[in-house]
């Protein structure tokens, strides 16, 4: 009988294992059999168990959208001790693996374990890239396993990159009114090398863009840029337009990119014209005019385009205050838009009559163009700023009489003084300067007296004289303060006190003919020279004295006490006398005259308009064009004398002709105080001080020396330092 033997499996690399198939004793009736023992029968399984490690194929592609795939991995054999297997990824920015390590134990050995593979994104389009998940060698105390090495697992990523340029849709519609609209632009993918596009508008008359270009670098790729679209204004009434702003072909050292040409965008351009809303716009005055003949401007244009010329006429309501240029503006359909500038002049007067506002006219617009025949233009209001000040002979502060007869000690005289204006706020305070010696004023002997003024009451002061046979003395008046500013500065006329009786007038014979002041200039030996400004009326003069003879006419002397009319300046010592008078129905000059008589001595003013006739001394001065004379300069008609006697100069301090300095005579120019500024009777800052000019006060200066400037006011000329002043005109220094 066979006897078939089954070799039995097992997982185990175990070798081939020797092993007996055992014959039992014969059982058995039959005693010759019962007992018997066969041999054992010896045999050898052969094992059919080898170590491995099998990994499975992947299950597909990764990808860039983080897309996964799987394989896994599971021993041929059971080992007898934990086998571990490491896994990695020979490209991480491509895929990665979990879990990084996968072990098997003699109880799990026979069950595949998973592993993942995950795709990488990037922002290249580099196309599908291959990589390997590295299966390291087995570690296990088996050595069987230990060391064996499983197949490593190839893997492609899928690239979800492509080159492209995202254009962004418009943020609305431009308009004529220049309203802007934006888009953005922006690259799909990153690039290797840096991708510029041009933009530009297929019709620059509706839109324009900025930037022209935008550029993107491998850095800022995904960062959009802004671009932006403003509108065009036209006239026209075109309605509603459309245009495109043009992206143009990229340009890259990046072939992905280079030549990629994003989408335009359209765009709409919103009209802001509407037929028939014809209009004319006129700006408004670019600042006031002035009397200083200070300009203002202004603009007109059409707010349409014309199908016809328009006219617009332009004049000043008040020519005495401003006038325009041109008279007239006319615009085509050409021109239409483009403003017109008009010039507005102050016109200067001589009266202080303040900041005065005119109107420019801009008359009804003349046009074939019915839409803008009639239409008229807003008039333009203006000021013209004055630049006149308080006139030397009307004073802010009043003083009558200003002249005082005392023919002896103790006898008195008085006037009055008082504001002409009521002050805006708080008081005036004058300062009376006197020479205490001869005079006593209220009372008082100590110089000076104070009078405070807060209303127009008229103030009285009482003169009285203290010595007799005194020369005469002037009486001056300041203000030294004031809360209210329009009388801070402020000239005060002074007060001359005659200390002898005056003489009444003689009889006197008809006057004998007078030439004009300037012919006489022009006779060598003659005692006068004179300046008169060519805008002025004529001036005449009648030479009384001459050079210390005394001219005569119809047999008698023309000077005399009541030709002069008073007796003291006949007793210091005539040298030339003149009498200066304008034509009849004229009380004072147009502008100041210059009048030099020759000689060295003091020189006295009688005023013609005066009775009984006051002398004052004036201030002199020399100038280089008329050498050897003493200037004085006057407002009013009058005798002017030169006497020889010193006397007559201790009020009036005229300096010597040696020490003057050089003087340049000045025709054509003005200046005007910075600041409160004293009036000195030399250009040097020691001399006497005859007034102090209010800030902002404005006068023709009749000489130059340096560091001066030589100027009248009220009825007396002096100097005035050339820092504190501003000139016009043809000025020296």
């Amino acid at each position: 009988q066979t006897v078939t033997v089954t070799g039995v499996d097992d997982a185990l690399v175990d070798g081939n294992i020797a092993y007996n198939i055992v014959t039992a004793a014969a059982a058995s009736g039959d005693t010759n059999y019962n007992g018997i023992d066969p041999a054992n029968v010896s045999v050898t399984n052969i094992d059919n168990d080898s170590a491995g490690i099998t990994v499975s194929a992947i299950s597909g592609d990764t990808s860039e959208n983080l897309g996964t795939a799987t394989f896994t991995i599971v021993l041929n054999t059971q080992p007898t001790n934990d086998v571990t297997i490491g896994l990695s990824s020979d490209d991480t920015s491509e895929g990665t693996v979990l879990p990084v390590s996968v072990t098997f134990t003699n109880g799990d050995w026979n069950i595949a374990q998973t592993l993942t593979v995950t795709g990488i994104d990037d922002a290249i389009v580099d196309g599908n890239i291959a990589y390997n998940i590295v299966t390291a060698a087995a570690v296990s105390g088996d050595t069987n396993y230990n060391g064996i090495d499983p197949v490593d697992v190839a893997v492609t990523n899928v690239d979800n990159d492509t080159a492209g340029i995202t254009v962004s849709a418009i943020s609305g519609d431009t308009s004529e009114n220049l309203g802007t609209a934006t888009f953005t632009i922006m690259l799909n993918t990153q690039p290797t090398s840096d991708v510029t596009i041009g933009l530009s508008s297929d019709d620059t008359s509706e839109g324009t863009v900025l930037p022209v270009s935008v550029t993107f670098t491998n850095g800022d790729w995904n960062i959009a840029q802004t671009v932006t679209v403003t509108g065009v204004d036209d006239a026209l009434v075109d309605g509603n337009i459309g245009y495109n702003i043009v992206t143009a072909a990229a340009v890259s050292g990046d072939t992905n990119y280079n030549g990629i040409d994003p989408a335009d965008v359209l765009v709409t351009n919103v009209d802001n014209d509407v037929a028939g809303t014809a209009g004319i716009t006129v700006s408004a005055i670019s600042g006031d005019t002035s009397e200083n003949l200070g300009t203002a401007t202004f603009t007109i244009v059409l707010d349409t385009q014309p199908t016809a010329d328009v006219t617009i006429g332009l004049s000043s309501d008040n020519t005495n205050e401003g006038t325009v240029l041109p008279i007239s503006v006319t615009f085509t359909t050409v021109n239409w838009n483009i403003a017109q500038t008009v010039t507005v002049t102050g016109v200067d007067d001589a009266v202080v009559d303040g900041n005065i506002a005119y109107n420019i006219l801009t008359a009804a617009a003349v046009s074939g163009d019915t839409n803008y025949n009639g239409i008229d233009p807003a008039d333009v209001s203006v000021t013209n700023i004055d630049n006149d000040t308080v006139s030397p002979g009307t004073p802010a502060v009043i003083v009558a009489p200003t002249a005082l007869h005392l023919e002896k000690a103790g006898d008195t005289g008085t006037y009055s003084i008082r504001l002409d204006v009521m002050p805006s706020t708080g008081s005036v305070t004058v300062e009376v300067n006197f020479d205490d010696q001869s005079l006593r004023l209220n009372g008082a002997s100590i110089s000076p007296l104070t009078l405070v003024f807060t209303d127009l009451t008229p103030q009285t002061v009482t003169v009285e004289a203290l010595l007799n046979g005194q020369p005469r003395k002037r009486i001056n008046h300041m203000i030294i303060a004031s809360d209210a500013p329009e009388y801070i500065g402020l000239p005060i006329n002074h007060v001359t006190v005659h200390m002898a009786a005056p003489v009444e007038a003689a009889e006197l014979p008809p006057p004998p003919p007078a030439k004009l002041c300037f012919d006489m200039t022009f006779e060598i030996e003659g005692a006068l020279r004179s300046y008169i400004p060519l805008d002025r009326f004529d001036v005449n003069c009648r030479v009384l004295v001459e050079n210390g003879n005394y001219l005569t006419w119809l047999g008698g002397t023309l000077t005399h006490s009541g030709q002069i009319g008073d007796q003291t300046v006949l007793d210091e010592g005539v040298v030339q006398a003149v009498d200066v008078f304008s034509p009849s129905g004229k009380t004072r000059f147009d502008g100041d005259v210059v009048i030099c008589l020759r000689g060295s001595g003091s020189v006295i003013y009688l005023n013609a308009n005066q009775a009984p006739r006051v002398a004052q001394e004036m201030t002199t001065w020399q100038t280089s064009a008329f050498p050897g004379f003493n200037c004085v300069t006057l407002y009013e008609p009058g005798t002017v004398v030169m006497v020889q006697s010193g006397t007559a100069a201790q009020s009036a301090a005229a300096p010597s002709v040696p020490n003057a300095p050089a003087i340049t005579e000045l025709a054509q120019c003005h200046v005007t105080t910075t600041d409160a500024l004293r009036l000195r009777t030399e250009p040097n800052a020691n001399s006497e001080i005859l007034a102090t000019l209010p800030p902002e006060f404005r006068q023709r200066a009749t000489a130059f020396v340096p560091g001066w400037y030589r100027v009248s006011y009220d009825h007396v000329v002096g100097w005035v330092s050339a820092a504190y002043v501003r000139t016009e005109g043809v000025c020296a220094g």
